[in-house]
């Protein structure tokens, strides 16, 4: 299933497998998980923690959460990066993937790609300005046509009748 959810978040050619590595007897037992990844064919395999960055890290965790038969009731996941190093049809893969995952459980993923922020079912902006000499965050929420044009914002930079049309296009579906 993990290696299905890879395929689907456009890391199609990466293998993965689960190692029981042998250790000394302890209370958790003699043996630990180490999970491997060979990214292309031709490829070393190697450990996950070794090789993926931030972004391949986050959408392999996404893509061993929803291999999970069994979910933790209230489990709440946190995607940060997840959207490095993407665009396309790879961050519209790990917008929808993200969704699913969010079905289940809470999800809260940081992204600056529109592509994801439109599959989500609550879209916060959190934004920093300086006030009186320091540097204050906002967070605020976004819904109907305020939503629309924050994700135009995040598409070209700017909001026009092109950016505005496009972002109604990603929001189609009831998201």
């Amino acid at each position: 299933k993990v290696q299905e959810n890879l395929g689907d978040l456009n890391l199609g050619k990466t293998t993965f497998k689960a190692e029981l590595i042998e250790g000394d007897l302890g209370p958790n037992g003699k043996e630990r998980v180490e999970f491997v990844i060979q990214p292309n064919p031709g490829e070393p395999e190697l450990p996950v923690r070794r090789y993926a960055s931030g972004g391949e890290l986050s959408r392999i965790m996404l893509a061993i959460r929803l291999a999970q038969e069994r979910v933790e009731p209230g489990a709440s996941y946190v995607f940060d990066e997840v959207d490095a190093g993407i665009g396309g049809e790879t961050a519209t893969a790990v917008g929808a993937k993200l969704r699913e995952l969010g079905e289940r459980n809470q999800v809260l993923t940081i992204t600056h790609l529109p592509q994801i922020a439109s599959e989500a079912s609550s879209h916060v902006v959190v934004a920093k300005a300086p006030s009186d000499g320091r540097t204050l965050t906002s967070i605020r929420r976004v819904e109907g046509e305020e939503r629309q044009r924050e994700l135009a914002r995040m598409l070209s930079g700017r909001i026009d009748e092109a950016s505005l049309a496009h972002a109604r296009e990603l929001l189609v579906g009831g998201h």
